[in-house]
């Protein structure tokens, strides 16, 4: 069964960047992991993907998560894999999320149970429909009011903290990231900074147990 992580914050502050960048890191490390992402808006995806990696037919989602016969199989045709071991699966461009029904609670239990027999390991970001299944919840800070303010209403004392620098000391902070200028295709970032830190929040996520 795969280990749920989830990664959440306020708009804009990395949680893309973060969830992709760890997904790199732990497939480097032989696990497999699968990404998902729940923005339906502005999918991330189309950001992740090149010729090489681009499915001629993509499942969304969207039917994914509201397929009442759900398989691995069918799960996997909506997986894009970055490399053997980090797939990626979310909405396609062009979608929005009332293109598809409301998800149903059995909806979520069946996506959870073939999701997890594909991957070691399984990101969801920022997507709340799977808060409460996700062992590790990782929030990603900066150093903004509205950041702190978040923390206060949504963090728990059990959750991972991750801030962008530079910080502010009324926070808990398990593991702090460097500001790094992130290009148009996200792929993994040649930065020794920013690597230390994906290191480091692995190694804490590989050895938590909620």
């Amino acid at each position: 069964m795969g280990k749920f992580i989830c990664i959440r914050g306020i708009g804009g502050v990395g949680k893309t960047t973060l969830a992709t960048q760890l997904g790199y890191h732990l497939a480097d490390h032989g696990l497999q992991v699968i990404l998902v992402f729940g923005n339906g808006d502005l999918p991330p995806k189309e950001y992740l993907l090149t010729s090489d990696t681009q499915k001629k037919e993509d499942t969304s989602l969207g039917a994914l998560l509201t397929h009442y016969e759900l398989t691995s199989d069918e799960l996997y045709t909506g997986v894009s894999m970055l490399n053997d071991n980090f797939g990626i699966v979310g909405y396609n461009m062009g979608e929005c999320l009332s293109d598809f029904p409301a998800i149903t609670p059995f909806g979520k239990k069946r996506f959870l149970q073939c999701i997890s027999n594909m991957a070691d390991i399984v990101i969801f970001d920022d997507f709340h429909e799977f808060f409460d299944y996700s062992v590790n919840i990782v929030n990603v800070l900066d150093a903004s009011a509205k950041s702190a303010s978040w923390l206060r209403r949504y963090g728990s004392k059990y959750d991972i903290n991750v801030m962008k620098l530079p910080y502010t000391d009324s926070l808990s902070v398990d593991v702090y990231l460097p500001v790094v200028d992130v290009p148009e295709r996200i792929s993994i970032l040649q930065n020794r900074r920013y690597s230390a830190s994906i290191k480091k929040l692995a190694d804490i996520l590989l050895h938590t147990k909620k």
